[in-house]
């Protein structure tokens, strides 16, 4: 199975959300990266107190990765580095991560 495919059958699984409307969203407002070896998905967002809010970006927000290392790259296909990245591992809270240390732990 490819990566975007272990994506979207985690999609279904575990979320209310349409993959396809996700993809395209991402498509054209976020980033996409799909590859033989991993799949992500992300988009900037602001985060404060812990917290996804509206304003300036200040954070990647990865909303699906899957794949052999995903996270290692998203940090070499991202435009540039934000503040911090931030995901949720299924309905559970948001994982918030400062950019530097988010890099030291995915390589």
């Amino acid at each position: 199975m490819k990566p975007w495919q272990e994506a979207k059958k985690w999609q279904l699984e575990n979320s209310e959300l349409d993959f396809e409307e996700l993809l395209g969203a991402s498509l054209n407002g976020g980033f996409v990266w799909s590859s033989d070896s991993e799949f992500a998905l992300f988009t900037k967002v602001r985060v404060e107190q812990g917290e996804l809010v509206e304003g300036e970006p200040n954070a990647w927000y990865v909303q699906l990765a899957a794949g052999k290392k995903p996270f290692k790259r998203l940090m070499e296909v991202a435009p540039g580095p934000m503040d911090f990245v931030c995901y949720r591992r299924g309905k559970t809270r948001l994982h918030i991560w400062p950019w530097e240390i988010f890099k030291r732990k995915v390589k």
